[in-house]
């Protein structure tokens, strides 16, 4: 039998006045690759979209799995998911990196759930 451990993080972050660089793909892709870079992550891929008029959305897709984010500037918050079947200490480590961005501009960690995910299977 072998186990595979996997980590979902959920962050929702608001923000009293939402930062006009929360709507950027640099600002995004610099967070994202810094904050995956401190995991250890290997990333794959990505992309990134820019409502008209408001919002952002993107992923990376990643060799353990993907980040996600999506913002609303109208109600102030940003959305970030982060699914990993490397190890936590690896996931912690970038979602600590992550929250320590948004607070620098204001950001509030409302909510910020770890989802224990994985199976065990047999090996034949």
């Amino acid at each position: 039998m072998q186990k595979q451990d996997a980590v979902h993080v959920i962050l929702d972050v608001f923000f009293e006045s939402f930062p006009s660089e929360l709507e950027k793909a640099a600002f995004w892709k610099c967070i994202g690759q810094n904050s995956l870079e401190k995991g250890n992550f290997s990333i794959m891929g990505g992309a990134m979209h820019k409502f008209d008029p408001v919002g952002m959305s993107g992923f990376w897709l990643l060799c353990e799995s993907h980040l996600s984010f999506h913002t609303w500037p109208d109600e102030k918050y940003v959305f970030v998911d982060l699914f990993s079947c490397g190890d936590a200490d690896r996931t912690n480590r970038t979602t600590e990196a992550l929250i320590e961005e948004f607070e620098k501009i204001g950001g509030k960690i409302e909510k910020r759930k770890n989802i224990k995910r994985g199976f065990v299977y047999k090996k034949e």
